[in-house]
């Protein structure tokens, strides 16, 4: 007599998947490592195998983890921007098989980053110690996790607020006080969950509060002298930082533009002008730079 037994086996192996496999409904860089472990009951595992948005391949298996379990992974790699569907398969030696699938957003773009109002332009001057920096930053699908303002080198967190519409946020600084005679250069940086990263460019800003100085040179008349049919206005412009834009006369309380030269040296001009066939009366001038 002879006897034999024999093992019935219907039961498929169980799926896993494992770090770093993106997870269900997620968003990922360019890239996708799928790693899953199989393990079945008693029999061994034959094949992985993946089907990528439509198309099989093959995943690669590694030797026993412990009995009959197994790690099968593959990475995905230079993926384009996009919804990715792809699912797992996998079967033992004798041919029960199982599957699990799962999604995922590609999102290697880093956001739109814009300075907005009431950002000073770059290479503003302007006449007060402080600068408020807004910026709006615009990601196509995830959110904005930072925004960070690089002033003079140091990098500093702005503050960010609520959604304006979808997956864009506002940012901005008051930076103050400033110092006079100052030029500061400053960048803004967003990026979004996936730490996708751009900046809106950088910018200079001089803080100028301090106004040039007007001195009347010769030929003009000194002060409550008496003088022929005609005034010529000399002044000479001054300024700490910055050059001078102009040079206004007002005379007897009417305004009037007055001739600049060129340099005289670094930002101090030249300002003058002739005022001619003067009767005889009392006059009253003053020179604004």
């Amino acid at each position: 007599m002879i006897t034999r037994h024999a093992f019935v086996d219907t039961a498929a192996p169980t799926i896993t998947f494992n770090t770093p496999t993106p997870a269900n409904g997620t968003y990922a860089l360019n890239y996708a490592y799928v790693n899953v472990t199989v393990t079945d009951a008693s029999n061994i595992i034959d094949t992985c195998t993946l089907e990528w948005s439509g198309v099989n391949e093959s995943m690669t298996k590694n030797s026993s983890i412990t009995g009959t379990s197994r790690f099968c992974f593959v990475n995905k790699t230079g993926l384009s921007d996009g919804n990715f569907t792809y699912r797992v398969f996998v079967n033992d030696s004798l041919n029960n098989t199982a599957a699990d699938s799962r999604h995922f957003f590609s999102d290697d773009t880093a956001p739109a980053v814009t300075y907005v109002s009431p950002t000073d332009v770059s290479g503003a001057n302007v006449s007060r110690t402080f600068t408020f920096i807004n910026i709006t930053a615009s990601d196509a699908s995830i959110n904005i996790a930072n925004c960070i303002l690089e002033w003079n080198g140091v990098n500093e967190t702005m503050t960010m607020n609520s959604s304006i519409s979808g997956t864009s946020r506002f940012c901005w600084v008051n930076k103050t006080p400033l110092s006079d005679g100052t030029t500061y250069t400053y960048r803004a940086f967003a990026n979004d969950t996936l730490n996708n990263t751009a900046t809106a460019g950088t910018r200079t800003i001089t803080i100028d509060t301090t106004a040039p100085t007007v001195s009347l040179v010769s030929p003009t008349p000194a002060n409550n002298t008496y003088t022929v049919n005609y005034v010529f206005v000399n002044a000479t412009a001054s300024d700490a930082t910055r050059n001078i834009d102009g040079c206004t006369l007002e005379w007897n309380g009417a305004n009037e533009s007055m001739t600049m030269n060129s340099s005289v040296v670094g930002n101090d001009r030249f300002c003058w002008v002739n005022k001619t066939s003067l009767s005889n009366a009392n006059y009253t001038y003053r020179v604004f730079a």
